[in-house]
């Protein structure tokens, strides 16, 4: 693989990015298959038009044409790879011809890397299994306002959402009923949520949990993911860490 470690790593930042857009674009099938079709079939082009501007040095048509691909992996969610267009654009005034031609080989070699990966997937099946089926999630918090917001989040892509606001609650929640993501606050009322999941842990050995806290204290982080949980996300929570830690519950 050129730029990604594997196949698989290429193929799980692609089905993140296209379940990203699917909720940004509120379940648009038709709209996603366009996009990607897009980008099947106008990048090669696209740099085709790159490796004649580097011929004759053109830095500033290279700029504009670099601004123009990498917007196209952005909607694929590929923000690494844009990145990486970021840095080469930064480095234009001072490349030279040979340092720009290896610079494009290699990005003409991750282009058909990502167009291969694509046309492997079964883009309806992923969209269809996004719009159709949302998780049955567990706020576990006791500050209204953020269980509010992160309620509001998840219900508009489509999860179920139940909500208590203590650790002792939650253990006997957990042993009720099945939740695909249980998200729960540091710091709560009668126990902690450090040692709420500790309990959930023990009820259940594969149950995905996520730690949240505004609290920045990497030794308490640490311990919550000692003792437990997948993931920790900083309040306020961002969308697309979100639909990331919802992906990687998905994939358990």
């Amino acid at each position: 693989m050129n730029f990604y470690k594997s196949a698989k790593t290429l193929e799980d930042d692609l089905i993140k990015g296209i379940i990203n857009l699917l909720n940004e674009i509120k379940g648009n099938n038709t709209l996603i298959l366009k996009i990607i079709e897009d980008f099947i079939n106008k990048t090669p082009k696209h740099l085709e038009d790159l490796a004649s501007l580097v011929k004759t040095n053109d830095k500033k048509g290279l700029h504009d044409k670099l601004h123009l691909i990498k917007v196209r992996y952005g909607y694929l969610g590929l923000h690494d790879v844009m990145n990486e267009i970021e840095a080469w654009e930064g480095k234009l005034q001072g490349a030279d011809a040979t340092e720009n031609e290896q610079l494009l080989d290699r990005f003409v070699s991750l282009n058909n890397d990502i167009i291969a990966c694509l046309l492997s997937l079964d883009i309806n099946s992923i969209c269809d299994e996004v719009n159709s089926t949302g998780n049955s999630v567990l706020i576990v918090d006791d500050d209204e306002v953020n269980t509010l917001i992160l309620k509001q989040m998840l219900q508009a892509a489509g999860h179920t959402v139940y909500h208590t606001t203590n650790g002792y609650e939650a253990t006997q929640l957990v042993r009720e009923k099945l939740y695909n993501v249980i998200f729960i606050d540091i710091h709560m009322p009668f126990f902690s949520g450090v040692e709420a999941i500790k309990r959930i842990r023990a009820v259940d050995a594969n149950q995905f949990i996520v730690a949240i806290s505004a609290s920045r204290d990497e030794a308490e982080i640490d311990q919550c993911l000692k003792e437990g949980a997948n993931k920790f996300l900083a309040k306020p929570i961002r969308s697309e860490l979100l639909d990331a830690v919802l992906f990687d519950s998905l994939s358990m």
